[in-house]
C-alpha cells in the first residue's frame, strides 16, 4: 500500500465534527460552493458517493477556510484533488480512496468549519479537479432525501501568492483486531516525525465502539508526555480541535486507541464504521508532502 493510498484512506474517513475557527470574508477573499447532488437512501444502506468540480482556471488559489454543510445520513464528506481525473460529474465509488486522489480536507455532521492560520492555505492549481466523496449510512428506519454542500474561501491573488502551504501528517494503524466481547482493549503507535510541524488543529477518528484516544510527543520515547485525549469518544459527535503545536525532526510522537467490544465477534479494521479505525491526523504548516506514521501498511 502507498503513502497515497493509506494517506487518502486516513483523511478520506477522516469526520471534522467541530468547528475549527471564525470566517472572515474581508479583503477581496472569494468563495466556491461544491454543491452535490441530491440522494436517496433506503433504511440501512450504507454507500459512497462521489461528485466532481473545477477550482478556477484563471491562477493558483488558496483556500484559508472551509465550511461544509452536511446533509442526513452522511458518515464523512472528503474533499480531494485528482490527477490523474475521474469523470465529470457524479458516480457511485464505493473504493474509500484511490491511488490519484490526494486528500485536502474531510468534514461531516454537525462541524462545518475549519479556518486556517493567517497566512496559511491549501494550494490549489489552476484547473483542478475536485472530488467531494460522501460516505452515507441510514441507520433511521425511514427512507432518506438529501444534499451536501462544501464552501471554499479563496485568499486574495495578493496574499494567495505569498501563503505558506498547509497540508496533513497523520499517525495511526491498519492492525486493528478487537477481540469479542472485551473492554479496555488498546493499540498503540509509535512514530519519530521526519518534519518539522506547526499543528494548528487536529482530528482524531475512531468508529462505533472506540472509548477514547489519546496522543502524546516529546523530544525522545522517554520524555514523551500526553498533549491530547479525547474521552469519552463521541462517535455521534466528532471533533476537530484547535491546537497550537510545534513538532521537531526527530520528536517522538504517540496515539493510543482503545475500545470497548461488546460483540459476539471481533472487530477488524475496515472503512465501514461497522468496522474500526484508529488514526491521529495534524494538519500543520509549512507543508511538504504528504507524510505520516502508519502501522500495518
Amino acid at each position: 500500500m502507498t503513502k497515497w493510498r493509506w494517506l487518502a484512506i486516513v483523511v478520506g474517513t477522516a469526520l471534522v465534527l467541530a468547528a475549527c475557527g471564525e470566517s472572515d470574508n474581508s479583503g477581496g477573499d472569494e468563495t466556491q460552493n461544491l454543491v452535490t447532488g441530491e440522494y436517496t437512501l433506503s433504511p440501512g444502506q450504507e454507500t459512497y458517493i462521489c461528485y466532481t468540480f473545477r477550482s478556477p482556471a484563471d491562477r493558483t488559489m488558496a483556500v484559508s477556510q472551509i465550511v461544509s454543510t452536511s446533509g442526513l445520513a452522511v458518515h464523512h464528506l472528503a474533499l480531494f484533488q485528482t490527477a490523474p481525473e475521474e469523470i465529470d460529474g457524479s458516480f457511485e465509488c464505493p473504493t474509500l480512496a484511490k491511488l490519484n486522489w490526494q486528500p485536502i480536507w474531510a468534514g461531516g455532521t454537525g462541524s462545518p468549519s475549519l479556518a486556517l492560520p493567517e497566512g496559511v492555505a491549501f494550494k490549489i492549481l489552476p484547473n483542478t479537479q475536485y472530488l467531494v466523496q460522501l460516505h452515507l449510512q441510514n441507520a433511521t428506519d425511514t427512507t432518506i432525501t438529501d444534499h451536501s454542500e462544501v464552501e471554499l474561501t479563496y485568499l486574495p491573488q495578493d496574499e494567495a501568492d505569498t501563503a505558506e502551504a498547509a497540508g496533513i501528517y497523520a499517525v495511526g494503524t491498519f492492525d486493528i483486531n478487537i477481540p469479542a466481547n472485551t473492554t479496555g482493549h488498546s493499540v498503540t503507535t509509535d512514530c519519530v516525525a521526519d518534519r518539522e510541524l506547526n499543528v494548528f488543529a487536529v482530528f482524531p477518528h475512531m468508529h462505533k465502539i472506540g472509548r477514547k484516544i489519546e496522543f502524546f510527543h516529546g523530544v525522545d520515547q522517554v520524555g514523551t508526555e500526553p498533549v491530547y485525549k479525547l474521552d469519552p469518544w463521541p462517535f455521534d459527535d466528532q471533533p476537530m480541535d484547535t491546537v497550537a503545536w510545534t513538532i521537531q525532526p526527530g520528536d517522538h510522537l504517540r496515539a493510543i486507541c482503545t475500545w470497548d467490544n461488546p460483540f459476539n465477534e471481533p472487530v477488524n479494521f475496515g472503512e465501514s464504521s461497522d468496522d474500526e479505525m484508529c488514526f491521529f491526523v495534524m494538519f500543520y504548516y509549512p507543508f511538504n508532502g504528504l507524510g505520516g506514521c502508519i502501522d500495518g501498511m
